[in-house]
This record gives C-alpha cells, structure tokens and sequence, in this order.
C-alpha cells in the first residue's frame, strides 16, 4: 500500500501594527535655540515611528531632575522622516545664569516609554553693567538683610531682584546709589533657602549667588 504525505502550510496576516506591541522610535535631529528673551524653540524629527502616541517634553536645570512642561502628540506610524517644534514660553529661568537641559520622552500607546532625546542650551544674556561691584554681597549667607557696596555712585535707580533658583521673583526694589555706594537690602519677609540676585540697568545684568539662613 502506498502511502502519500501530504503537508499544510497555514499563512496568517498580521497587520503591521500588531507585529510591533510596543512603541519603536527613532530619533533625527534635536535643535535647541532661544529666540526671543522668554521663547526657546525645541526642533526634533524621528526618522522611523512605530505605534508612538506623543511625545512629552520636560525642563530641568540640573539635567538630573526634569519637569514635565508639555506634550506633543505623534503621528502613530511612520517610516518616513516627521519634524516636530514646539515653543517654551514659560521661561523665567532664562532670568538665571543655569543651563538648561530639556528631554523628549516618546510614548507608545500603551503609555510605555520607547526611548528619549536630552539636550541642552547654553544662554547668554549677561552684559557688563557700567560699574564694579566692590564687595559682592555681604554678609554671605545673611539672616534679615544683605549690603552690596559699589565702587561708585550711579545717577539712576538700579532694578535689584531676588529669584528662587526656578526662576520665580520673590522680592523687587528699586535701589538708589546716587549719593551712597552702599546700599542695604531688607529681607526679613524671605523664607531660609538659596537665592540669586539679580541687578539691573536697562539691558546690562549682573548676577550673584546668596544664601539666607
């Protein structure tokens, strides 16, 4: 008797959204610029997405700890080359001589992280004022109040600002050295912790760094 094998090959179609569960991204370019004194603009392309859902961006000043600012949404699926922007506004640590670092983290539909992209921004917007600072700020760290002696008086009143190291003001005046190079700065109403002082004419800006007790 003969016998006579016959074998089956069974084909199945899988959509391609379904070969991939998780999210796969990759990454183009990542541009990094301040445009104006409260704007920077982020540009990023990705190269290949696959079930990406959006994209989440995040600050930090320390690129170790980052805050989420915002969220992008993705294109899904994509194997051609995709440019994304977007503007951060809310800018008050370009008041502050710090670095900026910022991350895009793309999420997968399913809420999973597929990978990121860090980067960071070197700003510049210290100019010299139109006098020297002879002792910077004392004393350092100060309890109720602080004094910043000039080496010369000034005709005009110079804008003094106190920031929290996030950018945040906490205290303003405007100080008069028209006829004392010294000036004495009250701070009893501010909190213990680490600050910057900020001093300003027009656009000339000098920054030093206080700590209260």
């Amino acid at each position: 008797m003969l016998f006579t094998r016959f074998s089956a090959v069974l084909i199945l179609y899988i959509p391609f959204t379904s070969i991939a569960q998780q999210a796969v991204v990759k990454w183009g370019d990542f541009f990094i610029q301040q445009k104006t004194d409260s704007a920077i603009l982020l540009k990023w392309t990705t190269q290949l997405e696959v079930n990406s859902n959006q994209f989440v961006v995040e600050r930090s000043i320390d690129g170790n700890t980052f805050t989420k600012i915002d969220s992008i949404k993705s294109s899904g699926n994509s194997l051609s080359r995709i440019s994304y922007s977007f503007i951060d506004n809310d800018t008050n640590l370009l008041k502050l001589p710090v670095k900026l670092f910022y991350k895009i983290s793309a999420i997968g539909m399913k809420g999973e992280t597929a990978n990121q992209l860090v980067g960071s921004l070197n700003h510049n917007q210290l100019f010299s004022l139109p006098w020297n600072i002879e002792a910077p700020l004392y004393p350092n760290p100060f309890k109720s109040y602080f004094r910043i002696k000039f080496t010369k008086t000034f005709p005009y009143p110079i804008k003094l600002s106190i920031l929290s190291l996030v950018g945040a003001i906490v205290q303003e005046e405007y100080i008069d050295i028209s006829q004392n190079s010294l000036t004495e700065v009250n701070t009893l109403n501010l909190p213990s912790g680490s600050y910057v002082i900020r001093l300003q004419y027009e656009n000339a800006v000098q920054f030093l760094r206080a700590v209260k007790n």
